[in-house]
């Protein structure tokens, strides 16, 4: 009999699977190095499951960004909206549209 995975199997995988296509870029998308080992980091939270998988809320960073990115999140949340303006209003349009349907 053949076992079915559960779904923190199955996100776990969903989340490799989704981290290795984010950093076949090659490249950190915040200083701009050629990385053979880059990380996959998430603007808005990836427990929220709606943006979990959204490439544009998804950045490749080398080990350095990434540390960064958690360690100064007002200085990132800047960059990224100077960097990415059209990528910042779709992830504030898509969390704002999660808090309406919350408070309902």
């Amino acid at each position: 009999m053949i076992k079915k995975p559960t779904k923190k199997q199955l996100n776990k995988k969903a989340d490799a699977l989704f981290s290795k296509k984010v950093c076949k870029k090659g490249i950190c998308e915040m200083c701009g190095q050629k990385k053979f080992r880059l990380q996959c980091a998430h603007v808005v939270t990836r427990t929220l499951l709606s943006l979990r998988w959204d490439f544009k809320n998804a950045l490749a960073l080398c080990a350095g960004c990434h540390l960064r990115w958690h360690k100064d999140p007002l200085w990132a949340i800047t960059w990224f909206k100077a960097v990415y303006p059209e990528r910042a209003k779709y992830l504030l349009k898509k969390t704002e549209k999660k808090k309406k349907l919350a408070k309902t």
